[in-house]
């Protein structure tokens, strides 16, 4: 309900899921009390005793060179106090690698499709102007088979 809201709308150093995601590194409280200013929502909304949240990156190549870039976070609590093991911290790890890559493979695919969506419009726009050229008086017959051929053989590659 209210919780999950709330954490739609959390932003880079908000609270302790924001920290994870600007810090970029994995958190694991047994007791949401050692850091009861990062973790008020946790504590308000949802009475969490402890958390995990674990950052979803994975490699960015911004002008030539590689960052990891946060694309959430994977957060999760218990309504008493607990020890994380080893064996949750590598699960959740491995779980949030798998996550990472999927939210950034559709990111990319909503981004490839506006780009074509951009490509397309752009090709109708082209095509019409390539029409009213064609009609125009002002271009000789011959002119208008080479410009013609050269849309044509544009458009098919």
């Amino acid at each position: 309900g209210d919780f999950v809201r709330a954490l739609n709308y959390i932003s880079m150093g908000d609270g302790f899921e924001g920290d994870v995601a600007a810090q970029n590194s994995a958190r694991f409280l047994d007791d949401v009390q050692q850091d009861a200013l990062h973790c008020h929502l946790l504590i308000e909304l949802e009475q969490l005793q402890s958390v995990a949240a674990v950052p979803l990156s994975c490699p960015d190549f911004e002008d030539g060179h590689e960052q990891m870039r946060v694309v959430g976070v994977l957060a999760t609590g218990r309504r008493s106090l607990h020890k994380w093991t080893s064996r949750e911290v590598r699960l959740l790890n491995t779980i949030v690698g798998q996550m990472a890559f999927s939210v950034n493979n559709a990111q990319l695919y909503a981004r490839l499709r506006e780009d074509m969506q951009v490509l397309s419009a752009s090709n109708e726009m082209l095509s019409q102007l390539n029409e009213q050229l064609l009609g125009s008086d002002s271009l000789g017959t011959s002119q208008h088979g080479t410009f013609s051929n050269s849309v044509a053989e544009y458009s098919s590659s």
